[in-house]
């Protein structure tokens, strides 16, 4: 049981840090904490995504951690 920890969906917004960047050259886990479980493009559901997967707006992230790491992955990803 892990209390702090949950699942949280978080959309990648028009023109933010993340749009267009590949998971390793946002260096989403080493930034933020969190670890990134599942992306969603729009009926297609990338599971396991690797540092090659590149983010694109309107995608869901689905990203794994505490409240304070979610919140600066949600930065990464919004406007």
């Amino acid at each position: 049981e892990m209390p702090n920890v949950n699942i949280s969906a978080i959309t990648i917004e028009p023109n933010s840090f993340a749009e267009g960047k590949t998971l390793g050259e946002t260096d989403l886990r080493k930034k933020t904490g969190v670890t990134l479980l599942a992306v969603k493009r729009g009926d297609e559901m990338i599971e396991h995504p690797t540092l090659k997967t590149r983010f694109l707006a309107g995608d869901i992230a689905y990203v794994l951690g505490d409240l304070e790491q979610v919140n600066l992955a949600s930065e990464l990803f919004s406007v």
